[in-house]
């Protein structure tokens, strides 16, 4: 979590761990930390109370693992 809005809900970043595993190996081939965009730094009152998130790093996540080596 990044914080509070004053509406009471929380401001949080979407966070993925992708760890990949050749099975024929076996090994771990490759590991790498993704964060999403940040949530948003205003809300209305019309959210009270709810939480608020950034955008999640899909396309971040299929660009890293379309890059692997096969």
């Amino acid at each position: 979590m990044t914080g509070t809005y004053t509406t009471g809900g929380g401001a949080y970043y979407y966070t993925c761990q992708v760890t990949v595993i050749d099975r024929s190996i076996p090994a771990k081939v490759s590991s790498r930390s993704f964060r999403g965009s940040a949530p948003p730094t205003t809300t209305t009152s019309s959210y009270y109370g709810q939480n608020h998130y950034g955008s999640r790093p899909d396309d971040e996540i299929i660009a890293y693992l379309k890059s692997l080596a096969r």
